[in-house]
């Protein structure tokens, strides 16, 4: 999935970013649309469920900033300006809520977007550099040996990691 939010971002030259852009996508920005939408697919909806967890992973390195939303991208070494300022002040500064970085400044080159690896440098974007930072970033859990091990019982491992999670349903969660 990752790959995917990547591949929007980063604008690549794709068919199915195009369609995602067209149908899906619209005049919005991709960061601030909602999981929940109901015509959305279950794989659509598992990108947007996602994309929050990975966005501080990706970094837009300004050129000429027209790729580069002035809102909603990780372009200032802060984060992305809507966390600081509120749609009200965005949209009295007379700019809209799709303008680009460029809009405020003039750069020459072409905007590149970068992987912000988990020790903070700016890296091309691989799908196993993704995967290790992501992994690197959950803890482990203290009974994952009791539940995952080789010779397991499927069953009652699913049994006992839901039970370890505390989803089980029993007679105690289904009278609440």
């Amino acid at each position: 999935m990752t790959k995917h939010i990547w591949n929007l971002v980063s604008n690549k030259k794709s068919i199915w970013v195009k369609w995602i852009k067209e149908y899906k996508i619209g005049n919005r920005n991709f960061w601030s649309m909602d999981s929940e939408t109901v015509e959305a697919s279950s794989c659509w909806r598992g990108i947007l469920r996602i994309k929050e967890s990975i966005r501080s992973n990706i970094f837009h390195k300004l050129g000429d900033g027209r790729c580069t939303s002035l809102w909603y991208d990780h372009w200032n070494p802060n984060g992305p300006l809507f966390k600081f300022i509120s749609k009200r002040d965005m949209l009295a500064s007379g700019l809209t809520l799709n303008s680009t970085v460029n809009d405020i400044r003039d750069g020459r080159n072409q905007d590149v977007v970068k992987w912000v690896s988990i020790d903070g440098s700016l890296k091309d974007y691989s799908t196993s550099r993704a995967w290790l930072d992501m992994k690197m970033t959950r803890q482990d859990v203290k009974w994952h040996k009791l539940v995952w091990f080789s010779q397991n019982i499927p069953r009652y491992a699913f049994i006992l990691w839901v039970a370890a999670n505390q989803k089980l349903t029993t007679q105690d969660r289904l009278d609440n």
